[in-house]
């Protein structure tokens, strides 16, 4: 890896900060979950997933959740929360080892604003690949902070602990991500009072 906080170390040297951020973090991240109308056990993969918690959320829901991530030992804390329908590999998002079509849904909750923009291109190319031709991508982001005042407040919070990449991140519009991408915006809906989108994407053909 050539890049900069590609986050491979960086979260991995605190895991249990991340993993017990995660509590806070359940109730919203299970509004996400249900945000989306599925079809009954479809295939979903969790891209950068950490620990594991918007997967699980996923699973619980009766969904068939593979979780990848670059950070072994956020990795350590995901295969714990393991299940017959959970399932945890170490890997690169920007070279998935599954084939075209695989996928139903393609969830990238709270990593696109911690990699640096190439890669982040990267995430939705591989996303799109292995997607069906109906599959989506479901971002769970950060709100922009010129956007309200309580997204601006997470923001300055989130500096003090997240990669440089976070603040780089909103220089640049989710559009401007589709565009180069070849993916459309589908819907876009708010949580946490404007600090959180949920972004669903689709493919342009």
């Amino acid at each position: 890896m050539t890049e900069p906080y590609h986050n491979q170390g960086w979260f991995g040297r605190h895991p249990e900060i991340y993993h017990r951020a995660d509590y806070f973090m359940r109730i919203l991240r299970q509004k996400a979950a249900r945000r989306l109308t599925l079809a009954p056990e479809s295939r979903i993969l969790d891209l950068a997933t950490g620990t594991g918690a918007q997967g699980i959320e996923f699973a619980k829901l009766g969904h068939q959740v593979i979780g990848v991530d670059l950070d072994e030992k956020m990795l350590e804390k995901a295969r714990e929360k393991s299940s017959a329908n959970l399932a945890f590999l170490h890997g690169d998002a920007t070279q998935l080892p599954f084939p075209v079509g695989y996928f139903d849904l393609a969830v990238i909750s709270f990593a696109m604003h911690d990699v640096p923009y190439p890669i982040g291109i990267q995430f939705l190319q591989e996303a799109k690949r292995v997607l069906n031709h109906s599959g989506r991508i479901f971002i769970v982001e950060h709100e922009d902070p010129k956007d309200n005042i309580i997204a601006r407040i997470f923001f300055w919070i989130a500096l003090t602990f997240e990669t440089p990449n976070h603040k780089r991140f909103f220089k640049v519009s989710l559009e401007d991500y589709f565009l180069k991408t070849g993916l459309v915006l589908l819907e876009k809906t708010q949580l946490a009072f404007g600090a959180v989108r949920l972004i669903t994407a689709g493919k342009l053909s």
